[in-house]
């Protein structure tokens, strides 16, 4: 009795893998994270003040976006980030140029708004965009 040895076989078919499933599952999520990260949200859950005469922006016009956040108790947060007021001015002044959405707690102390926007003026950017929520 002969054993076949592995000699013997023959693979007339090559092994592959098919790309194109593992192509369309990077492609999806790559539009996922880019249409899921240009939404701006502020650095945290702040309950933002109501206001009947508010407008919605389009999008097109607010391109490039910063985003300020200010809690309830008055620190300011530069994109997602804590800043102190002393670098405050650097980051504003490094944006120079771009539009800033400020997320300001409904609570948050009046002179840390002021201050922001004192700074922000100071810096010679104007474009702030103050969000708020629509009263219908």
């Amino acid at each position: 009795m002969h054993c076949p040895e592995i000699n013997d076989f023959e693979i007339d078919d090559e092994i592959s893998i098919e790309l194109t499933p593992l192509i369309d599952v990077i492609f999806m999520l790559l539009i996922f994270f880019i249409v899921a990260t240009t939404f701006a949200k502020p650095a945290f859950d702040v309950f933002l003040p109501d206001a009947e005469s508010a407008k919605h922006v389009d999008e097109k016009e607010k391109t490039p976006v910063c985003t300020i956040t200010i809690d309830a108790a008055g620190t300011i947060f530069f994109d997602g980030v804590e800043t102190p007021h002393a670098a405050l001015a650097t980051a504003l002044r490094e944006n120079t140029g771009k539009i800033f959405e400020v997320f300001s707690d409904k609570t948050a102390p009046f002179g840390s708004v002021m201050n922001l926007m004192d700074e922000a003026k100071k810096q010679g950017n104007e474009n702030l965009l103050f969000m708020v929520e629509k009263n219908d």
